[in-house]
């Protein structure tokens, strides 16, 4: 090694020296020591974050159950959660319970966090991604032959309860229910005795069905006329 890099390096090791006397100096706290929070062997294990039920949730309705799994003490000790629902809201200080309720008050995506401590360090977990929608729009229900039974029912959701209408050239249907945890929903069909005679659909019918992990399809069963699916529609009469 040449003396000017001999020189350099002992430079440098003097200013590192000299920063670390200068954070001993402020904090009364020598860097090189392990402490607990630091040391490897006290470090909460990764886990991760699961949901339940799977899939899609709806707005208002879905009541997400989360849990932080395989989270480990080494040193046996208990863990506290605090979790962050990714809407502006989270648990209420630290639990030692695992598992967080919640219910989302608006379609969106959303990603959950959770902080996992020990008495003395923690490590985050998280679930991301969680998709949440509304069911207003345009639906229709298949009969159990595929037929298009209802074409074009506008909905619009308010909290759990549902209204809208289906209408076509002189027929029009009024539409209520309701939209019940998990992923359920309830529809009365009523129309005027004047109404839609010519097509021989009834005065009043009702859909009862749950949808599948996408949200797309409410498979159940009309009430007269048997097995069913409610369907969602890019507009009327072009649907699932």
């Amino acid at each position: 090694m040449s003396p000017a890099s001999d020189a350099r390096q002992i430079v440098a090791c003097g200013l590192v020296a000299a920063l670390l006397a200068v954070a001993f100096a402020l904090t009364g706290c020598d860097p090189s020591i392990v402490t607990p929070s630091n040391d490897p062997k006290n470090q909460v294990k990764q886990g991760t974050v699961a949901r339940s039920p799977p899939g899609v949730g709806i707005a208002f309705v879905t009541e997400f159950t989360f849990t932080a799994k395989d989270f480990i003490d080494p040193r046996g000790g208990l863990l506290t959660y605090r979790w962050s629902f990714g809407d502006g809201t989270g648990s209420l200080g630290e639990s030692p319970s695992p598992s967080a309720k919640h219910t989302y008050g608006k379609a969106g995506t959303y990603d959950i966090w959770v902080t996992v401590s020990s008495d003395v360090a923690h490590v985050p977990g998280s679930l991301i991604g969680l998709r949440v929608i509304s069911l207003t729009g345009t639906w229709g229900i298949r009969d159990a032959t595929g037929q298009l039974f209802m074409e074009n029912t506008s909905i619009t959701q308010s909290e759990q309860a549902l209204s809208g209408n289906d209408t076509r050239a002189d027929c029009r249907f009024a539409v209520t229910g309701s939209a019940i945890d998990p992923r359920r929903v309830t529809l009365t069909y009523t129309r005027l005795a004047s109404d839609c005679a010519r097509l021989g659909l009834p005065v009043s019918f009702t859909f009862a069905g749950e949808a599948d992990e996408q949200g797309k399809a409410f498979t159940g069963t009309m009430t007269p006329g048997g097995p069913a699916r409610m369907v969602k529609c890019s507009q009327p009469g072009v649907c699932e």
